[in-house]
């Protein structure tokens, strides 16, 4: 029978291009590889580590309701990408995990509003579980009959999430934020989004978007590079018949929000208080590196707002940031279980206002520069922290590389003129999620 997949084994053993990227400065680098089915394949080996983690990420979320194939406007059911990710752990012969366990490699997946990631972790048999994700990945097998069944297992773990505090805070406040844009949909979708599956739109989402041209894959840590080619020189020999054509329709989305106000009740102890600003979406991801460092100023553990808030218990060791990012959306949340909600997000934006009054401090900018290197630096040290943020670079078009260059080059200059941007009160809301009140 003829193998049509996407990832078949071929006779083709030559690769499109290869190149080893490198930073200055720093020990080491990766291999990059594009294959002549146009998957792009990034090796990072390194010595003294006893695992290995694989990523193999397509660009493709939750925010894929609306594209073309070919001049048809398709427009699909929310939790379309969620759900394939789910039906592509699935083969006649079994789920995916089954055929992990024989490698000795522990195999996940996830999808998120921009990307859907398959994965594994092994300390042996690497190129052989590539193989095999290779191969599952570039292979659905789809019947009305598994679709309809996975319809109640995705169910379950919609309403799972429904209870939970963090998912929802998070979910009640993109809905103030946001007019169109589907990130303020659940990733899975809806209960009732889900029954409009069906098996001829999962096929279709799989042939357009599960391209190798829209995919990466990342092997990082104790591996060999030249086994792990060889298995892509022979799963991804075949070369794609006409040139990628995928086209995404993005909704229009002004930059007023939506409301300044949500709040739900949930079986929890303490409330829990979210703060959002919606901001523009962003040219260049480094801007996402200026924000984290602007955040980190206003309200780190060493900023006077982080110590004034901590000694009036208004906030205490759950309070987060989150530069919350994607190719459409930019936000900046705050979020903290307190007792003081008002008193919380009151104290955030006179935070706010008081530092574009006086200017952000100067004087903890290197400090700060410093440490968020660091963090870029430990990243390093672990196989699926340096495959994760492979994978993200590649979907970003830069390097791993780039951020820490950034980061080395960056201004408090820089930071002082994003800073003037940003953080506007008029485009911010607060979510609450309130304990439940026992009923009598």
């Amino acid at each position: 029978m003829e193998d049509k997949r996407l990832f078949a084994r071929g006779d083709g053993m030559d690769l499109v291009r290869t190149e080893t990227i490198r930073a200055k400065g720093f020990a080491g680098g990766y291999q990059k590889a594009v294959m002549p089915s146009g998957l792009t394949v990034l090796l990072y080996p390194t010595e003294g580590l006893s695992t290995a983690h694989c990523l193999l990420g397509c660009k493709v979320g939750s925010q894929d309701c609306a594209f073309f194939d070919g001049e048809e406007e398709v427009h699909i059911p929310a939790g379309v990408a969620h759900f394939l990710e789910h039906k592509l752990f699935e083969s006649e012969e079994g789920d995916l995990f089954l055929k992990f366990a024989k490698t000795g490699a522990s195999a996940n997946a996830y999808t998120s509003f921009d990307r859907t990631c398959y994965l594994f972790t092994a300390t042996q048999n690497v190129a052989q579980s590539v193989d095999i994700l290779l191969g599952q990945i570039g292979a659905p097998y789809l019947t009305d009959e598994n679709v309809e069944k996975e319809k109640g297992i995705i169910a379950q773990e919609i309403k799972m999430y429904d209870d939970d505090p963090d998912w929802r805070s998070t979910f009640d406040l993109l809905g103030c934020l946001y007019h169109n844009d589907p990130v303020k949909e659940d990733i899975a979708g809806t209960v009732d989004s889900i029954q409009k599956i069906d098996r001829a739109t999962l096929e279709r989402v799989h042939r357009l978007f599960y391209d190798p041209r829209n995919m990466v894959l990342a092997v990082a840590g104790n591996i060999d590079p030249d086994e792990v080619l060889e298995v892509c020189r022979r799963r991804c020999s075949q070369a794609p018949e006409g040139p990628f054509s995928l086209r995404r329709e993005r909704v229009y989305e002004p930059r007023e929000i939506v409301k300044t106000y949500a709040e739900e009740s949930l079986q929890i102890a303490v409330p829990l208080v979210t703060v959002g600003f919606k901001e523009a979406p962003v040219e260049s991801p480094f801007d996402r590196v200026v924000d984290t460092v602007i955040l980190e100023l206003l309200t780190g553990e060493t900023s006077d707002f982080y110590r004034e808030m901590y000694e009036a218990g208004i906030i205490g060791p759950t309070f987060g940031y989150d530069v919350f990012s994607g190719d459409s959306y930019h936000a900046l949340l705050f979020s903290c279980e307190t007792q003081k909600t008002g008193e919380f997000s009151y104290c955030l934006y006179a935070a706010i206002e008081k530092a574009r009054r006086e200017g952000l401090p100067r004087e903890d900018f290197e400090r700060i520069k410093k440490g968020i290197y660091g963090r870029y630096i430990r990243t390093f040290g672990r196989p699926e922290a340096i495959a994760t943020a492979l994978v993200g670079a590649h979907f970003q078009g830069c390097t791993l590389y780039d951020s820490i260059d950034f980061i080395k080059s960056l201004r408090f200059a820089t930071v002082q003129a994003r800073f003037a941007e940003i953080l506007r009160q008029e485009r911010s809301a607060v979510s609450i999620i309130w304990p439940k009140k026992e009923e009598r």
